[in-house]
């Protein structure tokens, strides 16, 4: 499961009124990721995930009206290598300090069941789904800060997900885990708050460094943060197989109350050079990013009740390349 977002969401003041950064190419490669998932809660994660995207390459570029304050971007990122399959886009459209953000990619990969066996459900199987972001966004930096922005987003994904079950003796303050089965197609629909800064991109725009002003080695950092609230959809027959595992008890219903949190961090070493009225910046550091999706409802009231807490953490990191190049 992935939300990358690495769009150029930022307008310098000086670019606003003189538009002295009408063009940006960015680049970020990352060779290899390590990916991790577990769950959040008590219960072992029995699900397991194989995710398609080992590498990854982003291309990203904007350009800027001579003679008025506005925007349009793009951002390509594509799995395995410089020009493999498409994984995700984006464009957006900002005029000044707001911009129109809509993003679309997609989750794949396969999945292993390990847990116990769930009558006529094969325990592998893959599973290739889009998602869709739709944001806007504020740019809040000035000169050094151009990079930074904050915003609403809405989210609409499908995910396969570990579904705990819960059961009572009494009553809903006192809950028990039932036998755990899974969805293949759980889906979620949040509205998000968004933060974000990038130094490197800020450095792209207003062609001075964070920590010092003229060009030359230095320290790149950026995150890309989400926190988000919705509700989230058991399929039917996710429904079905946990009261089959779970005889005697009956669904509360698989509609849920459901948190979301996104995030991306790099950080390492940079070195720019100015070339003629442009700016070339490279560096060279690490990325860590990840997700997790985590339930607030959905709790059995009575001893007949079979309750839901669908939860997942996943994270991946590695080694990051990035370029960017303003003129």
């Amino acid at each position: 499961m992935l939300f990358f977002i690495n769009g150029l969401i930022a307008q310098d003041d000086s670019a606003e009124k003189q538009s002295k950064v009408p063009f940006i190419l960015g680049v970020s490669w990352v060779p290899s990721n390590s990916w991790g998932f577990s769950s959040i809660i008590a219960q072992k994660q029995l699900l397991k995930y194989d995710f398609d995207a080992t590498s990854m390459t982003t291309w990203e570029g904007s350009i800027t009206g001579r003679k008025m304050p506005l925007r349009l971007g793009v951002n390509v990122q594509l799995e395995d290598n410089f020009i493999g399959k498409l994984y995700k886009f984006s464009g957006y459209l900002g005029f000044k300090r707001t911009y129109l953000r809509i993003q679309t990619g997609k989750i794949s990969g396969n999945a292993k069941w390990t847990g116990n066996v769930i009558p006529d459900y094969s325990p592998t199987f893959p599973f290739s789904y889009h998602y869709t972001n739709i944001d806007l966004l504020l740019s809040l930096g000035k000169s050094k800060m151009a990079g930074t922005y904050i915003g609403l987003g809405y989210t609409s994904l499908k995910v396969p997900i570990q579904v705990n079950t819960l059961i009572t003796q009494s009553d809903q303050a006192h809950q028990k885990y039932g036998i755990p089965v899974f969805d293949k197609k759980f889906s979620i629909m949040a509205y998000s708050f968004l933060f974000g800064f990038d130094l490197m991109q800020s450095e792209a725009i207003t062609k001075k460094g964070i920590i010092r002003s003229k060009p030359g080695f230095g320290i790149f950092a950026a995150t890309q943060d989400k926190l988000g609230f919705g509700m989230s959809y058991l399929t039917d027959q996710a429904i079905k197989k946990a009261e089959e595992v779970n005889p005697g008890r009956k669904s509360v219903g698989g509609d849920l109350f459901t948190g979301l949190v996104e995030y991306q961090i790099s950080v390492g070493p940079k070195w720019s050079t100015n070339i003629g009225k442009g700016i070339f910046i490279i560096g060279l550091g690490y990325e860590f990013s990840g997700a997790m999706v985590a339930n607030f409802s959905g709790a059995a009231k009575k001893i007949t009740d079979l309750g839901y807490d669908p939860s997942l953490l996943y994270y991946r990191h590695g080694v990051i390349f990035r370029s960017f190049f303003s003129w």
